[in-house]
């Protein structure tokens, strides 16, 4: 095979053009609703994840004096707490009361998040985060960070 000089290899990853008799789509549409704008952003909400950055984990909440962090992993649909240290017995049978399971593979409690029931078990889930975080904090004898969680 012959070998390409620097201009022949430039020149064929230039794009073609090409042309077609249909014109381009309307940047809006023409009864005047919502522009571009808001058709950009539904068709990333609906774009696959794989185009998305960062949307394997959100929502993340980290206590570092306590040494507590708390995540949704969206990929696994599942919450997931971790711990600098080993916690003590009382948190763990805290966590595991509440649904969590320990995972080898990933190093954290996780709580799978149910589709029907999705808003309470997330709202479950960050619970027993702040509950964790309150009882390590107690545990190592450091302040409060926040208000009691209500009941």
């Amino acid at each position: 095979m012959p070998r390409r000089t620097k201009a022949q290899t430039a020149a064929a990853e230039q794009p073609t053009e090409t042309h077609t008799d249909t014109p381009p789509p309307p940047t809006s549409p023409p009864d005047g609703g919502p522009g571009d704008t808001e058709a950009t952003l539904l068709a990333q909400d609906t774009a696959p994840t794989a185009n998305r950055p960062n949307v394997k984990r959100a929502s993340v909440f980290s206590d570092p004096q306590a040494g507590v962090r708390f995540y949704f992993d969206y990929e696994k649909h599942r919450a997931e707490i971790t711990f600098d240290a080993k916690p003590s017995p009382e948190v763990l049978t805290y966590v595991k009361d509440r649904g969590f399971d320990w995972d080898r593979e990933g190093k954290a409690w996780q709580k799978p998040i149910h589709f029907p029931t999705r808003e309470v078990d997330r709202l479950a889930a960050k619970r027993t985060y702040h509950v964790c975080c309150e009882m390590v904090r107690k545990e190592k004898g450091i302040e409060q960070s926040s208000p009691p969680l209500p009941d």
